[in-house]
């Protein structure tokens, strides 16, 4: 400020640098049109919002001694002589902003990063889930399997003790249907040319060949019993049907109890081996059970 008394104006230069609103300076020391008025409001908000704005010039005085000239000498000294400051306090500026702009950058990244670990890690857990509940479902359905084929082996296995423990040793010694023998001793062999002796000739799954000679009276489960003790036959199959060519006819357990003659298989007959699909045989098995029971229910009221 001046306070001589002819108003001479005089000019003090800021040199620490420090930021301060330019509204600290009078608005009536100088006249300035709306334009200006707008620019050093706009000027003030850039300073409320964090921009750095140092005062470099000041003058103080009656507006009406202060002429243009003396404005744009004071100024353009001020300027030249605060021009490397400028530079070097843009050139901060540019370095911060780099450095602002490099944290952002990093930060930004290391989000990145994290989600795609975060992402990994879940796909990792995901898969890894996948996978054991896989091999548990494989281990569950191996171990079913191998107790099906130990059920099953148990049932081939009983059905072929079955069969040893009702065919005789010669067939032809076997009993009439509907009687029971007591003793372990057998008849001689009837003669091929017998009438009460039946040839059954088998064609087995394989391709190979069996045959046996049966009483003509003698009920077809023996001719089964017979077929299931071949190793071929009853190590594999659980049940079978016998197939005739001519005249062609399909025989299965539910003809157990008729005789060979009855059947007209006597005095001899070729049988194909038919076998029963694996997945098939539990619904014959049943089925055969369902039939002979209906039948023993028959027999019962009888």
């Amino acid at each position: 400020n001046n306070s001589n008394s002819n108003n001479v104006p005089s000019h003090q230069t800021s040199t620490d640098g420090s930021t301060m609103p330019i509204s600290a300076l009078n608005p009536s020391a100088v006249s300035m049109t709306d334009d200006e008025r707008m620019d050093l409001n706009a000027a003030d908000a850039a300073v409320a919002a964090g921009a750095r704005v140092s005062l470099v010039e000041c003058l103080a005085g009656d507006a009406d001694h202060v002429d243009a000239d003396t404005l744009a000498t004071v100024f353009s000294v001020a300027s030249e002589g605060h021009a490397a400051r400028v530079v070097a306090a843009q050139a901060d500026q540019r370095q911060r902003d780099m450095a602002r702009r490099m944290r952002e950058e990093q930060d930004a990244e290391y989000e990145a990063s994290l989600l795609r670990d975060r992402k990994r890690a879940q796909e990792q857990a995901e898969e890894k889930a996948r996978l054991e509940a896989e091999a548990a479902a494989a281990a569950a359905v191996a171990a079913a399997e191998q107790t099906r084929l130990a059920c099953r082996q148990n049932a081939l296995d009983a059905r072929q003790r079955l069969a040893f423990e009702r065919l005789p040793v010669d067939p032809i010694s076997s009993p009439p249907l509907g009687t029971t023998t007591t003793t372990t001793t057998t008849p001689p062999p009837a003669s091929a040319s017998s009438s009460a002796v039946t040839t059954v000739r088998l064609r087995l799954p394989g391709g190979t060949t069996a045959s046996r000679r049966f009483r003509s009276d003698s009920p077809l489960q023996v001719v089964f019993d017979f077929v299931h003790t071949l190793p071929e036959v009853g190590s594999t199959l659980l049940v079978c049907h016998l197939v005739s060519s001519y005249p062609k006819r399909l025989f299965t357990p539910r003809d157990e109890q008729v005789t060979l003659a009855d059947l007209g298989l006597a005095p001899q007959a070729t049988l194909f081996v038919q076998p029963v699909a694996e997945e098939d045989e539990q619904k014959e098995l049943d089925e055969i059970q369902a039939f002979w029971a209906a039948k023993g229910r028959e027999a019962g009221g009888k």
